[in-house]
């Protein structure tokens, strides 16, 4: 008895120890379950578990407690039959990332999907993202990963990407109506240029026919009011390619002097007619020689000088240059416009160079004017790296000033750059009489101008009125040049110069563009079409003159 007893108090001891052991490991696993939701309570979203068994069915092995927040449903839910959790989701989400995540399982890779919910207790519509990578188990592979909700983020691409389709159609609205601004412009130069190449045209050969003092007045008004229409429409056409980005700044070797000269020689008239003298003071350090674009120096001070005779009604306008800085081959000057004029008052400095604005803009001012001269005059300098200013003040007069920066080159790199003939010799204009040219032109008028001109300089004119014509003129007669016009009926310019370029090429026959389409892009046009030069209208005879001694040399015996 006493060896069963002994025995059963073994057992016994046996058993309380077992207990006690596995107690402490029931209080391990609940201590290290503990801390497993303590880490995947910090998680953003929840950890998961889920299979993907071979025979193609899926189940959710484990959530953590965030997968509740997100979806609204209590985790044994979804534990227990996972259809609870995709009965929130879109109906046709659920097989397409049943297949997607299947496929990652026979592939043995990483799976993320995305999808929208709606939220089990607010009726919400959230978007979630989970991620797992694949193990494989004996019933199939598992997924071990975690899921967010990103509802915050995808709410914030689609506002982004609205943003960027708004942006996108606003930069199309933007661009259609910059390209209308540009047809409308270019369609208003043309219209205006076409009859503007008659009057100008026209008033040259009244100007040269001899007419008596009186008449010959009138004649010289026609022609400068000719010439300031075509200032304002050419300030116009700037204003437009600065917007659109498309005006070009040469650097080129030039004389300063001929600038000054050509400034000189233009604005002298009206100031001799208002009684003014118009000086010019250049310092004896400015170099004489210089790299940039005159063209463009030449229009700005033409402004200031312009402007100065016009408001200044006793005294002198006075051009001046002076160097601000040089460094080796670089200087900046100052190129400066004083006048003993009206003055302008402080308030009305301030809006000098915007577009469009005027000192005086009642409708009772003295002086016209655009307003585009000085805003011009402001973005060319700022294309050319220079910088505007006005001193004045009222009844005292005002100098308007621009510094520009240029580079510093010889006589000799000048000269290279003018080998383009001027005045023509005798030997020369002997050398055109008698070349025939071909003139496709539909505008009677010009016809009229550019015949009258062309025979002055002794070349035999022959005149198409359509591109058809001019084709069909071309590829049988003798001709030595063509000018052609860009609109025309039946075929344009275009069409028809590069019918004949199939035909004749450019050594046997030279076509040049003679239009009023003048934009960057309708010479591009012309020279793709096949064209050689270009001229534009209106145009000074000396500029046809210049073309065809270009493209008529003599003829060597």
């Amino acid at each position: 008895m006493l060896g069963v007893a002994l025995l059963a108090t073994v057992a016994a001891i046996v058993l309380v120890v077992r207990h006690r052991r596995l107690d402490a490991r029931l209080r391990a696993a609940e201590s290290q379950h503990r801390r497993l939701d303590e880490v995947t309570s910090k998680v953003p979203g929840a950890i998961i578990e889920f299979l993907v068994r071979y025979d193609g069915t899926s189940a959710l092995l484990f959530a953590s407690a965030g997968a509740e927040e997100m979806s609204g449903l209590p985790v044994e839910v979804m534990l227990q039959d996972y259809a609870n959790f995709e009965a929130l989701m879109d109906p046709d989400d659920v097989m397409p990332i049943r297949e997607q995540v299947a496929a990652n399982a026979r592939a043995m890779m990483p799976a993320r999907v995305e999808y929208p919910i709606r939220h089990a207790k607010t009726g919400e519509r959230r978007w979630l993202t989970a991620f797992g990578v694949p193990t494989a188990v004996p019933e199939g592979v598992l997924f071990r990963g975690h899921c967010l909700d990103i509802t915050a983020q995808h709410e914030t691409e689609v506002e982004l990407a609205q943003a960027l389709s708004d942006l996108k159609e606003a930069n199309r609205i933007a661009e259609d109506a910059a390209d209308a601004k540009a047809t409308f412009l270019a369609n208003m130069s043309h219209e205006i240029r076409t009859p503007m190449n008659a009057i100008i045209g026209m008033s040259h050969l009244l100007r040269d026919a001899g007419l008596p003092a009186r008449e010959q007045g009138w004649a010289d008004r026609i022609h400068q009011s000719g010439q300031f229409l075509l200032r304002v429409i050419n300030d116009i056409l700037d204003v437009s390619k600065m917007d659109a980005g498309m005006l070009r700044i040469e650097h080129v070797p030039f004389a300063l002097g001929e600038v000054l000269d050509m400034v000189s020689a233009m604005t002298t008239p009206r100031a001799t007619a208002k009684g003014l003298a118009v000086r010019v003071d250049v310092g004896d350090d400015v170099p004489p020689h210089l790299v940039g674009d005159p063209v463009r120096v030449g229009q700005i001070l033409i402004n200031y000088v312009g402007n100065a005779i016009k408001f200044t009604d006793a005294g002198e306008v006075a051009l001046a240059v002076q160097v601000l800085a040089r460094d080796g081959d670089r200087v900046r000057l100052r190129l400066r416009v004083r006048d003993t004029g009206i003055g302008i008052a402080a308030k009305e400095q301030q809006v000098l160079f915007q577009a469009f604005r005027q000192a005086d803009a009642s409708t009772t001012r003295r002086f016209g004017g655009t307003g585009l001269g000085l805003a011009i005059a402001q973005r060319l300098a700022a294309l050319m790296g220079g910088d505007v200013g006005v001193e004045s003040a009222p009844g005292k007069g005002a100098t308007f000033w621009v510094d520009l920066g240029f580079g510093v080159t010889d006589a000799a790199a000048v000269h290279r750059t003018h080998d383009a003939p001027g005045a023509a010799t005798p030997a020369e204009l002997a050398a055109l009489r008698g070349r025939r040219v071909l003139l496709a032109e539909d505008n009677a008028f010009n016809q009229d101008v550019a015949r009258v001109q062309l025979e002055m300089l002794g070349v035999d004119v022959d005149i198409v009125d359509d591109g058809e014509q001019a084709v069909a003129r071309a590829l049988a007669g003798d001709y030595a040049l063509v000018l052609m016009d860009m609109q025309m009926p039946v075929l344009d310019g275009l069409q028809a110069t590069e019918a004949i370029r199939r035909r004749i090429d450019a050594r046997r026959l030279p076509i040049i563009a003679m239009t009023a389409n003048v934009l960057e892009h309708d010479r591009k046009r012309c020279e793709v079409a096949g064209m050689d030069d270009f001229i534009g209208k209106p145009f000074e005879p000396v500029a046809l003159r210049t073309m065809l001694l270009k493209w008529l040399p003599p003829v060597v015996a």
